[in-house]
């Protein structure tokens, strides 16, 4: 009788024991892994011709000749092209400034990685309307990205992205104060990127009226301006917590003429959704062919 007793308390009591283990168990999922805000990345370089010297050197060493020794990899991979791309290229003379680009130097553009080019410039009407619309049709085709006219001021050339919102201004011909200006406040709201043709040619200092503009611009809702025209690199200024890029000089010419025009700069933007980083590298370039030299300073910018 007593076993029997003992054996049902020894029941009794495991029972007790597995209900509160029971009672206190807690199923943990395992922790997901953090993701990491993927930016949107953009490169920002300066002025490209691929005419006179520069097409005789491509002739002899191949289209991606001055693209060889460099590679750049980003959402947005940018650049100023300083003249029309044509199926039937005009052949201006060696010392001509009129420019006229092959359509078969769209493949070595794209192969170094360009995908979006800026044609709101002095040079982009070398071949008169026609060979502009011709360069926007092969581009097209081509599926690389442009945006910006030689002369149209209005949002018929602007380039929208996700809420990125491309702009580019001629200030060497057109496109007065005003009219930058009340464009850019359209897309206020908007991450406003603005490219300008503007400042003068070899002048390594930003002018005054390159300043007051720039300001004028940032004051009315652009967030990030990219400048070319001087080929030679100016100022590099943050106002209001946006950067100004009055030149970023030359990318690839032909204008061995003095060390500052064969130099330029390489802007990589890492846009995530609280700040901005901007890294900023020197690139030199050799007969026409670019070489990335070094970094030159990392800025952050808190949104």
């Amino acid at each position: 009788m007593f076993i029997k007793i003992l054996i049902i308390l020894i029941l009794i009591l495991l029972i007790f024991f597995l209900c509160i283990k029971k009672e206190y168990v807690i199923n943990i999922e395992p922790e997901k892994p953090i993701e990491l805000e993927k930016p949107i990345t953009m490169i920002f370089v300066g002025d490209i011709i691929l005419d006179r010297t520069v097409e005789s050197l491509m002739q002899e060493h191949g289209f991606d000749y001055p693209f060889k020794n460099i590679d750049l990899k980003a959402d947005f991979v940018f650049a100023n092209l300083e003249g029309p791309i044509n199926m039937n290229p005009i052949n201006f003379s060696r010392d001509s400034l009129k420019f006229s680009f092959s359509f078969k130097n769209i493949d070595s553009l794209k192969k170094a990685g360009f995908n979006l080019l800026g044609l709101a410039n002095n040079h982009t009407l070398n071949t008169g309307q026609s060979g502009l619309e011709e360069t926007r049709e092969l581009l097209k085709k081509s599926d690389i990205e442009y945006f910006g006219d030689p002369v149209d001021c209005s949002d018929k050339y602007i380039l929208k992205k996700n809420n990125f919102v491309f702009i580019g201004f001629n200030k060497t011909q057109s496109c007065s104060e005003e009219q930058i200006i009340d464009l850019i406040e359209k897309y206020e709201n908007e991450f406003v990127i603005i490219s300008i043709h503007w400042g003068t040619e070899y002048q390594i200092n930003r002018s005054e009226k390159q300043k007051d503009l720039a300001y004028k611009m940032i004051d009315n809702g652009a967030d990030l301006i990219i400048g070319h025209h001087p080929h030679v690199i100016q100022e590099t200024e943050k106002y209001k917590n946006k950067m100004i890029f009055y030149s970023l000089g030359n990318f690839v010419f032909d204008q061995y003429f003095s060390e500052q025009t064969q130099k330029g700069l390489l802007i990589k933007l890492s846009s995530y959704s609280d700040k901005d980083i901007y890294e900023i590298f020197l690139i030199k370039s050799e007969k026409s062919q670019v070489f990335l030299k070094e970094k030159l300073e990392t800025i952050e910018i808190n949104k």
